[in-house]
C-alpha cells in the first residue's frame, strides 16, 4: 500500500477544497488489476477501477495519475493533463506524477510547460530513472545536445542496465 498526503488548501478533483488532510492509500490490490487491465491495452476496464477506487477515496493521487494514463492512452491530451494536474496537486512530492505531466505537456506541444513539469519532477525525486531517460528525450527534440547528453548520463547512473538510455546516449 502506498500513502500520499493531501497538501493544504489545494483543490480536490471534484474542485472542492480542504483544508485539513489525511493520508491516502491506494490499494494494492486496485492498482495491480488496473495495471493488468492497461498492459492488454483494456482502458474501458482499467477505468472503470480507477473510478470505482476513486468513489471509495476521491484523494487517491495513484488513481487520479492512472486516470491521466488512461486517457493519454485514449489521445485526449486536455483530459490527461487535467488528471496529471490533480495527482501533482494531490501528491507534490511524486516526481513521477509530474513526469506524467510533463510527458503529457510535451505530446501536446506545450514545451514551455513541459520543461517546467520536467525541472519539478527532478526536483521532487532526483533518482528516478523515468524523468531522467525522458527529459534527455525531450532535451534531444529542443536541440539542446549538451544538456540531452548530461541528462542521459544521469540516467545511465541511476541504472546502468538501461539499454534504452545507453542507445539514447549514443544518438545524442
Amino acid at each position: 500500500v502506498r500513502s500520499y498526503g493531501w497538501p493544504t488548501l489545494e483543490a480536490a478533483p471534484d474542485g472542492r477544497v480542504f483544508e485539513e488532510h489525511t493520508i491516502v492509500n491506494a490499494n494494492a490490490s486496485d492498482l495491480a488489476k488496473i495495471h493488468d487491465h492497461l498492459q492488454r491495452g483494456e482502458l474501458v476496464q482499467a477505468e472503470a477501477l480507477c473510478r470505482e477506487a476513486m468513489r471509495r477515496n476521491p484523494f487517491d493521487a495513484a488513481m487520479v495519475d492512472l486516470l491521466g494514463v488512461i486517457a493519454r492512452g485514449r489521445g485526449d491530451s486536455l483530459a490527461a493533463i487535467a488528471h496529471f494536474k490533480n495527482a501533482v496537486a494531490l501528491a507534490p512530492t511524486m516526481g513521477l506524477y509530474r513526469c506524467h505531466l510533463a510527458l503529457a505537456l510535451k505530446a501536446d506541444g506545450r514545451r514551455d510547460e513541459a520543461r517546467a513539469a520536467f525541472e519539478g519532477a527532478l526536483a521532487a525525486d532526483p533518482a528516478l530513472l523515468e524523468t531522467a531517460y525522458n527529459y534527455a528525450l525531450f532535451l534531444k527534440e529542443t536541440g539542446e545536445t549538451a544538456a540531452a547528453i548530461a541528462m542521459g548520463r544521469r540516467a545511465i547512473e541511476i541504472d546502468p542496465n538501461f539499454a534504452a538510455a545507453h542507445n539514447n546516449l549514443g544518438t545524442a
